[in-house]
Parts: C-alpha cells; structure tokens; sequence
C-alpha cells in the first residue's frame, strides 16, 4: 500500500472511510426519489471517492459498501456502484 506505509497514516485512512460510510447511511434517502440536489450531488461525488479510495486500499473501499455490521447503503445506491464499479461489491 503505496499511500499508507506508517500504522498512523493506515489508522487515518480507516478513520476517514468509516466515517465516509457513517455519513453515507446518514445522508442517502433508502428511496432514490426523495433525492434533492444536494443528496444527489453527495452520491455522485461518492461513487468518485469510492473509486479513488479503492486505488488506495481496496478493502477499506469494500467496507465501505459491505454490510458486515448489519447496517446497509441504500438499494438503489448499490446498484449504481454494482454498475459503475462491479469489482468492488465483490466478495
């Protein structure tokens, strides 16, 4: 991993994406017609993060859309990341 070589900086990535993912569950209406401007402009520019972040550390980009602690992104939303980026919901 090219762009986190101390524990410190590994420790910052994390950090970043889980509180990435923290506001994606808070932000992204489960139905995609309640969408506004300002929501669809955040799942716009999270599908570019979310392929930058997985040049970073795939598999924090992958926790980011996983559903391991039980909660989920919305349905819709995973289906434009299925189709944008199909390897990263890959298990």
């Amino acid at each position: 991993m090219a762009y986190a070589k101390r524990p410190a900086d590994r420790d910052v990535i994390y950090f970043l994406a889980q509180s990435f993912r923290d506001r994606l569950l808070l932000e992204l209406p489960e139905d995609k017609e309640k969408l506004d401007a300002k929501t669809k402009n955040l799942a716009f520019r999270a599908k570019a993060m979310m392929k930058d972040l997985s040049l970073i550390n795939y598999e924090l980009a992958q926790m980011i859309v996983s559903d391991d602690d039980g909660k989920t992104l919305p349905d819709w939303f995973m289906v434009e990341m299925v189709r944008d980026l199909p390897r990263l919901v890959q298990k």
